[in-house]
Order: structure tokens, then sequence, then C-alpha cells
């Protein structure tokens, strides 16, 4: 739920209903406007010396000058993505907008902590569950922290029972292998779920109906990848799917520990964002450290940080972050 709290100014009034989120209210998603017309009564004529670190930054025009929003990339270098602890992040260094209808401004080299998603898969016992969102709701915060859980049957990680907890400040994602469409949106009703991966062989007139009724969350497809000929598979889901997860084609779909070479997405170059996967451990951070695409937007964690199916380790997981966070 996003709520974006418009015509702000004063630098104590921005900190204070920044806190107010934050500490109070942190499980929605908060925008703050600041408005660039100066006929409104809450005009913002120059630069408050506080801006909000922890909440997406709006900028509101009313018929300006192309120049004139552009001078404002002050406030805009946010505008769709929220800003987080002090210092830039090494990653994705042509990382621009994640929606084309954003235009990208050329300022901006580099993305902001919270701006990296992580995505824990594979996730099942309720007390894991908790361990693994505190370790980001209280060590690791500026990241954004997505936990998958999967419906596939087939899976040493499936999960057949609704867990006594639930993440309430990661997003959930739920994972599908070829399901029927009728199964994954019980599936969504159930566990609440903010995501839906579709890590099977769904074709885009599967997508379109279980998109039919407008109710369904927004749709990660995973894409297998072996060599640069996979790569083009993306184009038959531009536009119908709302990110895409690259992982490694073997044998079973996902949780396999495989890598790819992740030099052949250099021939990616659709507009949709994605997640970067396929068997990443805790020794691949400087890997990750020197891997740049403009539409990478975080990685995806699974069998090589666990002490066993499901249950992730997470004295791996905080060696890591802290060491790809440098």
């Amino acid at each position: 739920m996003i709520i974006k709290v418009c015509g702000m100014r004063e630098a104590e009034n921005i900190r204070a209903v920044e806190q107010l989120f934050t500490i109070h209210y942190s499980p929605f998603t908060a925008w703050m406007g600041f408005i660039f017309w100066p006929k409104s009564s809450r005009y913002v004529s120059e630069r408050p010396c506080y801006l909000p670190t922890h909440c997406k930054r709006v900028g509101v025009f009313v018929d300006a000058d192309i120049h004139e929003v552009r001078q404002r990339e002050w406030h805009l270098q946010s505008r769709y993505r929220p800003c987080a602890a002090p210092g830039w992040f090494p990653w994705f260094p042509h990382w621009r907008e994640l929606y084309e209808d954003c235009r990208p401004w050329s300022g901006i080299k580099r993305i902001h902590l919270k701006d990296m998603i992580i995505k824990v898969c594979g996730m099942r016992e309720a007390e894991n569950i908790r361990a693994v969102e505190q370790l980001f709701t209280i060590h690791y915060s500026p990241f954004t922290a997505w936990m998958g859980f999967i419906f596939w049957p087939k899976s040493s990680r499936y999960v057949s029972e609704r867990p006594c907890y639930l993440p309430t400040h990661c997003k959930r994602v739920g994972v599908f292998v070829d399901a029927d469409i009728h199964e994954v949106q019980q599936k969504v009703a159930e566990f609440g779920l903010d995501y839906i991966q579709l890590h099977g062989h769904e074709r885009p007139d599967y997508i379109r109906q279980l998109r039919a009724d407008g109710s369904s969350p927004a749709i990660i497809k995973a894409i297998s990848i072996s060599s640069h000929n996979d790569i083009a598979t993306y184009k038959d889901y531009e536009g119908i799917v709302d990110y895409f997860l690259f992982d490694t084609k073997a044998q079973l779909p996902g949780g396999n520990g495989q890598q790819f070479d992740w030099s052949v997405l250099a021939d990616y170059n659709g507009n949709t964002p994605f997640l970067l996967s396929g068997g990443i451990g805790p020794d691949d951070a400087e890997r990750i450290q020197g891997f740049s695409h403009p539409k990478c937007i975080g990685i995806d964690l699974n069998s090589r940080f666990e002490l066993a199916p499901a249950l992730k380790d997470i004295n791996k997981l905080k060696e890591f972050i802290n060491t790809i966070r440098l």
C-alpha cells in the first residue's frame, strides 16, 4: 500500500513525516511530493535543508518547461527510488530508472543501497523466516528484501502449508512451475503474495489469462540461460511481465546451485528490469560487485546459503551482505 504525502516543503516537517512512516508505519510504502508550480501555496522555491532518505520523492509539475524539470534533478534523483544510507553503492554504474515512462537522468550513475533488491528464495520454516527478516530490518534495512516461497511439489523446498509466521517487512514472492491458474490465485490469497514468479514453460497467453481480472500481483518470469542463444527468449514476454529473473538452465528449475556465464547478459537490451540468479554463493561477492547492466535491479539467493533445503544459514547471509556492501 503506497501512501503519498504531497505538498511538502519545510525541513522539520519533512523529517517528522518520514519518521512517522519509518518508525510507526514501516509496512507502508511512503512517497513524498514536492510541488514546483509557482502559483501553488505549497511551491518549493529552493532546496530544503533536509530531504527524505527513506521515502520516495515525487516532483509535481504543471505545464513546466523541460529545462526547468531537468533543473530539479536534486529532487528527482529519487522520485521512483527510495534513498537510504549515505554513500553510493558501487554496483550497476550504468543503472537508470526502473520504469521507461520515467525519464532517466543522465546525472544518475549509481544506485543507493535501498535500490538493491536481495531476494532470499526457498523459505519455509517459520523461525528461519523470522530470522532472515530480522537480518534485513535490523542490520540491513537499506536493502529491499524479497522472500521466495516455492509452490512446486517436486522441489525439496516445497511449501505444502502456510507457515505459522510470514514476513511483514519483506515482500513475499510465490514461485510456481507450470501451475494451474486457479492454484496460483489461491496461493496469492492464502499467502498474501506481492509477486508471482513463473519458473516453468508458461507462455504469454497463460500470463495474459492470469492477469485478466486485473487483480494479479506483479509477475516475474524466469528465463533459463545456458548460452547467448537463450537470451532472446525474453522478447516473447517483453511488455507482458514486470520483471525477468535470469537463472541457470538445468534439469530442474531453480535452486540447483549451478551458475551460468553472466557475460551473455550483455545481449539483453530489453526494457524490463531483471534480477540476477543462478547459483550465487558466499564466494561470489566480488563477482557481484563487478557485474554491471542498466536493467539489473537485484540478486536472487537460495541453495548456496543453506544449512539444509529451505533452511537458510543466517551467518553466511550476513557475511555475504557485509562483503558486497563495502
